[in-house]
């Protein structure tokens, strides 16, 4: 597939926007659900998670959760008359022990900011980068064609 300039700048428009706002709502959002560490996160009521949505902060992106304690933000970018291109990087604020009752459990590794200045050039360079690996690896895996890759 011929890969198109414009869509490569929109694609990674959309990725470092939506990268930024992953690092700027992930802490915010692990230090909300800190105070609820221990507390079941579905309560019948809904109160606990009522509350917790009031607390969070307000995005220019579109935020959601498509399972308890990961968060998505979610931005496009247009390129050419009629087309757009999303990116939808996720984060994690905690985990949930279903096992112990739905608990809200505190996440075991430190947030690790995502990358938000990538440009264009530099997707392309990894991309050859990695064709040019890809036929190192046929050209090899040429080579050893009469033996096979594994011996069983």
């Amino acid at each position: 597939m011929k890969n198109h300039p414009s869509l490569l700048a929109a694609r990674v428009a959309a990725m470092n926007a939506a990268h930024a706002e992953v690092n700027r709502l992930a802490p915010i959002y692990r230090a909300i659900f800190a105070e609820y560490i221990g507390q079941k996160v579905t309560k019948a009521d809904g109160s606990l998670l009522a509350k917790i949505k009031a607390r969070l902060p307000e995005s220019s992106l579109q935020v959601y959760s498509p399972h308890v304690g990961c968060f998505v933000v979610k931005t496009s970018a247009s390129y050419g008359d009629h087309f757009c291109t999303y990116a939808e990087p996720y984060f994690y604020a905690f985990t949930e022990n279903r096992h112990a009752g739905h608990i809200c459990e505190k996440l075991g590794h430190e947030f690790e900011p995502f990358r938000a200045d990538y440009t264009a050039e530099e997707v392309c360079q990894l991309r050859k980068t990695a064709e040019e690996a890809r036929e190192a690896a046929r050209n090899a895996e040429s080579a050893c064609s009469p033996f096979g890759l594994y011996d069983n």
